[in-house]
């Protein structure tokens, strides 16, 4: 159908008028957004980046790439096993507890 059809027929309320946003906003990252993504950046270098990374995170004051990861705020030390594991939360479903009690999932494990 062309536009000029579909315009006569929106106008003759045959079929529903297509509504068109007339004040298009696009949302800036929040601060908060950028730990996930350079998380999401070193998880990518390391695993999916053979030939070395493109970006990457610099202290600088020595110019050495960060180790990047996460960490447990409370304690100040990095979550990997098997210290850290992952368990269902009070809001679990009978599914999601039935899996996690079946097999221990390490935090870190993919």
């Amino acid at each position: 159908m062309r536009a000029s059809s579909r315009t006569a027929f929106s106008k003759g309320g045959n079929i529903p008028g297509i509504r068109r946003a007339t004040n298009t906003c696009r949302r800036k990252p929040r601060a908060t957004s950028a730990p996930l993504l350079l998380s999401l950046m070193a998880f990518g270098n390391k695993h999916f980046a053979p030939e070395g990374a493109m970006v990457e995170v610099v202290n600088t004051t020595t110019g050495k790439p960060a180790d990047i990861g996460v960490y447990d705020r409370a304690t100040g030390l990095p979550i990997v096993a098997p210290e850290y594991r992952m368990v269902p939360g009070p809001a679990a479903n009978a599914r999601v507890k039935k899996r996690y009690a079946a097999r221990k999932v390490e935090a870190g494990a993919a």
